[in-house]
């Protein structure tokens, strides 16, 4: 299936444990089309964060890349130089990507050993194994959350049922994250008991 097409399941089985009120369904259909392209972007630079942070290879290259973009940085700093040239590299662009590559060079804790799938890009994904991170719990919870927090807010902004939000194994609550996080298999009751939890206390 193409992208579009696995979206498109994800939101039609979001909208159905949502079960939105006649006149709510296209407000509530935008919403949830955006929280699933959002986290399915969070997702995405995570595995990219995942498979690339603590290669020896990939922090040298970040180490030269902001060493390369602190010298231009500098350079831009020259009176001398022609206002094209400051107009071609703007320089908040420019620190914010240093500021990237700074972060990519510090070396992470490894912990252990992780197999990743990857997105192809083409429909399919690949495997690999790696070390893993104290980034990789880090960056694997984010999407998570992002899709709990969500598939909260969703449920008491347009469920017509009004019922308790509860997370129990098979309730609409963690069957309706799974589906934000694009895997409608994923168990995550365990991080909507914690949403829960925290929204206690914060009350």
């Amino acid at each position: 299936m193409t992208n579009h097409t696995v979206q498109t399941v994800l939101v039609d089985r979001a909208l159905k444990l949502i079960r939105p009120k006649r006149e709510q369904l296209a407000e509530c259909r935008e919403c949830v089309e955006t929280v699933v392209r959002d986290v399915a972007a969070l997702a995405a630079e995570d595995n990219i964060a995942r498979a690339n942070h603590n290669t020896k290879r990939a922090r040298d290259a970040a180490k030269k890349l902001a060493i390369a973009l602190k010298r231009a940085d500098d350079a831009l700093e020259n009176m001398n130089l022609p206002a094209e040239f400051k107009m071609f590299f703007p320089r908040v662009e420019l620190r914010k990507w240093l500021d990237k590559a700074r972060t990519a060079e510090k070396k992470a804790k490894p912990t252990g050993k992780a197999r990743l799938n990857i997105d192809d890009g083409m429909g399919g994904t690949f495997q690999f194994t790696r070390r893993k991170t104290a980034l990789t719990h880090e960056t694997e919870a984010r999407a998570k959350r992002k899709a709990v927090v969500e598939a909260h807010s969703l449920l008491l902004q347009f469920s017509a049922e009004k019922e308790k939000v509860s997370p129990a194994k098979g309730s609409s609550f963690c069957k309706l994250a799974a589906a934000l996080y694009g895997d409608p298999g994923a168990d995550l009751q365990n991080q909507c008991r914690e949403a829960l939890r925290k929204r206690r206390v914060i009350k």
